[in-house]
């Protein structure tokens, strides 16, 4: 137990000077991180070439054509006081749903076949196809990839519950 306690006070002045000295000066830090994640994604949406428009600081979208899905929008969203990106598409609201044994059962099966992406119904009942990922360590190569496989899986989902969504 002796050399543990140590080790923890030889630790200690470190651990100190690494911590922020205030919550306020620990939100400033956060708030840094975010706009360097942010930075780092308008930075990749040009590289990525394709078109894409700006909703926010922190939220942009990419269009997209797909076979069964004829036009969506893939949203990039940087999430505040954290390192996660966000990118994912609203598959459908709650309101054009046609909810059913049968569309919770492809739902779960689906959810299972696809890699790094997640199928869900939100608080208000809308359903979404998404990838989390963390920003800070995010290179392009990794954005391109699971912004191509969000699209990609989007548009897979929607050819297999298409019935289940009425059109707006």
């Amino acid at each position: 137990m002796l050399p543990l306690l140590i080790l923890l006070i030889e630790a200690w002045p470190a651990t100190v000077q690494a911590m922020p000295a205030s919550p306020s000066s620990r939100l400033v830090a956060a708030s840094q991180g975010q706009s360097s994640i942010a930075a780092k994604i308008r930075q990749y949406l040009e590289q990525f070439g394709g078109s894409y428009t700006k909703v926010s600081d922190t939220t942009w979208t990419v269009p997209y054509q797909g076979k069964s899905w004829k036009s969506y929008d893939v949203y990039v969203s940087t999430i505040p006081n954290s390192d996660l990106v966000l990118i994912g598409v609203p598959v459908a609201a709650k309101k054009n749903l046609k909810p059913s044994q049968d569309l919770y059962l492809k739902l779960l099966k689906y959810n299972n076949t696809v890699d790094s992406v997640k199928v869900g119904i939100d608080d208000d009942g809308d359903l979404f196809l998404r990838a989390d990922v963390n920003g800070r360590t995010m290179d392009f190569q990794e954005f391109k990839e699971v912004l191509e496989q969000v699209a990609a899986a989007t548009d897979e989902l929607h050819s297999q519950i298409k019935s289940a969504i009425v059109p707006e």
